[in-house]
This record gives C-alpha cells, sequence and structure tokens, in this order.
C-alpha cells in the first residue's frame, strides 16, 4: 500500500560548511562558469586588434592548475603597435563592449609602457594581467555569499546531502509538494523500490519510489 516519505529541503546557506563546498565543486564540473565566455571573447579579440589569433590555451578559472595561451601574431614595427594600441586609447571596452577588454588591454599596455616591443610577449602580459582578473572573479563567483545568492534567485533547493531537490514551489507531477527544512513536505511513494511506478523527471532528477536524494 502507498506510504508518505517527508522529506526536507534546504537553501544554499542552510547546508553545512563541507556541503556547501561539494556543492559548488560539483556545480563546478557540471556546468560553464558564466562568464567563460565573454572572457575568452575579450583576449581573442585582442589577438584580432594586432592582426593575429589565440591559437591554442588552457585556462584554469580556479587556479587549481596551470594556465597557458598561444598565440600567432604577425612581424609588426614598433610604430604600428604604437598606432593601434592608440586605437584602444580612450573609451573604453572598444574590443566587445565589456568590462573584461581592459584588463587584456591594460596588461599589453603596462608591458610596452616598460618597452617591450615583441608583439608575442606584448600579448603574453596582456593574458597574465587578464587571468588574473578572471580568476579573481570567478573565486568571488564561487563565493558562499554570491553563490548563495544565486541560487536563492533561481530557487534551486538542496537535500542535506547536497543533491539537488526540486523547488517546493513548483513540485513534480503527482509527487505531493515539498518544503524548506523545518516543514518538511509529503510525497506519496510506494513501499516498494520496485513498484515501477513510472515517477516522472524533474529538472533531470529522478527519484525512485523510495529515496529522493539518489541524484
Amino acid at each position: 500500500m502507498p506510504r508518505d516519505i517527508v522529506v526536507p529541503v534546504y537553501k544554499f546557506s542552510e547546508l553545512p560548511d563541507k556541503v556547501k563546498e561539494r556543492v559548488k565543486q560539483k556545480y563546478a564540473q557540471n556546468f560553464n562558469w558564466d562568464r567563460a565566455d565573454e572572457y575568452m571573447n575579450s583576449l581573442k579579440k585582442l589577438a584580432e586588434h594586432f592582426g593575429g589569433k589565440l591559437a591554442h590555451w588552457e585556462v584554469s578559472w580556479d587556479g587549481g592548475s596551470y594556465s597557458n595561451a598561444k598565440f600567432s601574431m604577425p612581424e609588426m614595427e614598433p610604430d604600428e603597435i604604437e598606432e593601434k594600441l592608440d586605437e584602444l586609447s580612450g573609451e573604453e571596452c572598444k574590443l566587445t563592449g565589456m568590462v573584461y577588454d581592459e584588463d587584456a588591454i591594460d596588461g599589453f599596455r603596462s608591458a610596452w609602457d616598460g618597452g617591450e616591443t615583441d608583439l608575442d610577449k606584448l600579448m603574453q602580459a596582456a593574458f597574465r594581467k587578464w587571468l588574473k582578473s578572471a580568476q579573481g572573479e570567478y573565486e568571488a563567483d564561487f563565493s558562499d555569499e554570491v553563490f548563495g545568492e544565486n541560487c536563492d534567485a533561481n530557487e534551486r533547493w538542496f537535500y542535506a546531502d547536497g543533491s539537488r531537490a526540486p523547488s517546493p514551489e513548483d513540485p513534480p507531477p503527482n509527487q505531493g509538494r515539498y518544503a524548506p527544512a523545518g516543514a518538511p513536505a509529503r510525497a506519496s511513494g510506494h513501499e516498494s523500490c520496485g513498484g515501477g511506478m513510472g515517477w516522472p523527471k524533474y529538472n533531470g532528477y529522478q527519484p525512485s519510489p523510495c529515496q529522493w536524494a539518489d541524484a
């Protein structure tokens, strides 16, 4: 006969610290960083502005492994480089319209002002400044405070072990209602895990009749 299962769910801020870290690590593994494409576009466009291209890159946003970039740049006289660099002065974000442009440009310009005239080395200087900014931004986005705010804004809820739970405000069809911890929800299930009740997927999560947190 059917049984009621009581399952508490939690906001990110309500999880223990160790579970929070697990949630963030899993998110980083499964999803691209929101700002990654915009950062990459700024670096690519800077190389293109000077007639070259970003030929290869390996970027560790969290700084956990080595990052590098290789550029294919043309031979260019110092006066030509200076002319192209001057085109990037004045109005900000001329490469893509995003603020990340300025991180790469500032690195390039600092090396130029220091006397460097080799275009490839100038691009490497741009890459180092750009990377430092990107990794700082990544660290900020994955702080407990900012990550928790994003979870709340997107109504992400979690079970006690950190696995994703459907929103209490929008339960899957025919599965009762969910509620935050302290106000347990009820879901109708089957006493046997082999019941074959055909429970629907919800947000990519398929609970079994006898165990909710198996995602």
